[in-house]
């Protein structure tokens, strides 16, 4: 247990690390699917690449969850910053396909930063001040999306080939190595977490699958899954949907990130004040599923870029204030020995999304730019039907200790 000071000095290191992480994958992963096709390669082997991210983080999300529940978080972390610092060096290195691939098997198996950061807030942040605590993470790492797009679309009309986006990228987690190495501590953050029993160290696979997280968290799994691959059939399509169909450049393209970062920044810096005018978090959701699944719709069917970018804002509220809600209701229902894990396992839903959406895009975009859009929309309106309709979610219950 760490006492009141340590407790805030981390939290701002954390925050600074959230930060560095979104700074650096903005400066390049907006641009890839940019740089797959100069390449030579079509949206389908750039959606594959994508599939091939996800499908790691599947496995490796829950796994790196638990290891940190069990050997403790600093280790755990400084390999999620390590691991991409590598990766994204492998491009900057050579932009051949083996240098891509390599990249994203190493970013898949290894790049957990932000939801290790997530598990550490939870363990030293009081239940009162989660929300904010948490919105307050998420908006600042948002931050780094603000600067990173801008500078990346510089650095690459500067540099066409991407290796001075790649290094730069790199840069920063090999900076967030080095502090997360100084200022993460080591052994157990939370009094309340258990002891784990040599009989539960001897599978780390059998705890990560172990069926009591899906029964006891279905509901919102499936949830969790039917809306990130909704918003990810966005994102995985957008690069390519907005410079095809309006014809916009990388710096263009740069500052509409950015604008969307700054959205999104703004969005999580208020999940708390947000999330105080509910009495209920089911209510709450149940609203930001309805705003999710207009703005989806909404830019979709949007005819000019401008419109587009008004269609970011309502998205970004949404999907900021998704996150951190779905997360809090999670968490109401687990241990405190369970929470690496249940976090990591959110995550490794996420990634099924992130697996499945990179591949669909490229085989919607090879007939129409548009078609991702649409299917985005759809998914987000089953997601919100599923939920007031055919799946109603229940009230958060606190697990029984």
């Amino acid at each position: 247990m760490i006492d009141e000071d340590k407790k805030a000095r981390l939290t701002r290191i954390l925050y600074l690390l959230g930060f560095l992480d979104m700074f650096g994958i903005g400066m390049l992963l907006p641009f890839l699917p940019r740089m797959i096709k100069l390449l030579g390669f079509s949206h389908f082997v750039a959606g594959v690449l994508g599939s091939l991210y996800g499908a790691l983080q599947i496995f490796s999300s829950t796994l790196m969850g638990k290891l940190s529940d069990i050997q403790g978080r600093k280790g755990v972390y400084v390999l999620s910053c390590f691991g991409p610092a590598i990766s994204y060096m492998f491009i900057g290195i050579s932009s051949t396909a083996i240098c891509l691939v390599a990249a994203r098997v190493i970013a898949g198996l290894l790049k957990h930063g932000l939801s290790t950061g997530k598990v550490v807030l939870t363990d030293i942040t009081p239940p009162e001040e989660l929300s904010k605590t948490l919105g307050y993470y998420q908006a600042i790492s948002n931050g780094g999306f603000i600067v990173g797009p801008a500078l990346g679309g510089y650095l690459i009309d500067w540099d066409p080939s991407y290796a001075l986006a790649a290094y730069a990228c790199s840069s920063m987690f090999f900076l967030s190595s080095i502090l997360s190495v100084t200022f993460v501590p080591s052994g157990k953050l939370n009094k309340t977490a258990t002891n784990n029993t040599d009989e539960e160290q001897k599978s780390y696979i059998s705890l990560i699958f172990d069926s009591k997280h899906f029964s006891t968290h279905k509901d919102l799994i499936i949830l969790r899954f039917m809306l990130t691959f909704a918003v990810l059939m966005l994102r995985s399509s957008f690069s390519i949907f907005i410079t095809e169909k309006f014809g916009i450049d990388n710096i263009t393209l740069g500052y509409i990130m950015s604008f969307n970062g700054i959205i999104g920044t703004l969005s999580s810096a208020n999940v708390g004040n947000i999330a105080s005018f509910y009495t209920s978090q089911i209510t709450l959701l149940k609203h930001l599923l309805y705003l999710l699944s207009l703005s989806l719709i909404f830019i979709s069917l949007s005819p000019t870029i401008t419109l587009v970018i008004v269609g970011l804002i309502p998205l970004s509220i949404a999907t900021s204030n998704l996150r951190v809600c779905l997360t809090n209701l999670s968490l109401a229902r687990a241990s405190s020995d369970e929470k690496g894990a249940l976090i990591g396992l959110s995550y490794s839903v996420s990634s099924l999304s992130r697996m499945i959406s990179p591949t669909l895009v490229g085989i919607l975009q090879e007939f129409n730019v548009t078609l991702p859009c649409y299917v985005s929309g759809l998914s987000a309106i089953t997601a919100t039907l599923m939920s007031v309709l055919v799946y109603p979610l229940p009230d958060i219950v606190k697990k029984e200790q």
